[in-house]
């Protein structure tokens, strides 16, 4: 069973202490949390579950995707494929690892929203810019010397005395 991490500055975030309410609280800690997320931040959209998980009413439910889609603008939802996106899943569960991005391109394959896919992918390209942003490259001052025949010990002034 995979873990998940929360960051605790969750409950420092502006959006979250202004303007979220308890219920919307709750729905998002199960949004970020729950067992039935892919690494790309993808689950199946079904209200009747998410409220059996969460021991809320499927109408309520609803209402929060609604406001979290259309209000706080978090997540996506493609009713045709029953699928929801959490936007910046990302921030929170990706980093530079090369193993780690390529178990994401791997789990995006599986999405069958081609929306909710290009949007996975850009935030693919995302992570993978920032990797290359981050990458400090500092040149080697001294000359490498790959053939040790060649060198002349003798004009090596250490050995000159």
């Amino acid at each position: 069973m995979p873990k998940r991490l929360i960051d605790t500055e969750l409950w420092n975030n502006e959006q979250i202490v202004e303007d979220f309410t308890s219920d919307d609280k709750y729905f998002w800690l199960y949004l970020l949390t729950n067992p039935h997320g892919s690494i790309c931040g993808v689950m199946k959209y079904a209200p009747a579950i998410m409220g059996r998980d969460m021991g809320l009413h499927k109408d309520t439910i609803e209402n929060l995707v609604y406001r979290f889609e259309n209000n706080y603008k978090l997540i996506v939802v493609d009713k045709e494929t029953k699928e929801l996106l959490i936007l910046n899943w990302y921030k929170w569960n990706w980093s530079t690892s090369e193993k780690l991005l390529q178990s994401v391109f791997n789990s995006k394959e599986t999405i069958k929203s081609e929306y909710i896919k290009n949007l996975v992918q850009e935030r693919i390209d995302m992570v993978s810019e920032k990797k290359q942003e981050d990458t400090v490259s500092i040149g080697y001052g001294y000359p490498t010397i790959s053939n040790t025949n060649i060198i002349d010990i003798s004009a090596l002034s250490v050995y000159n005395k």
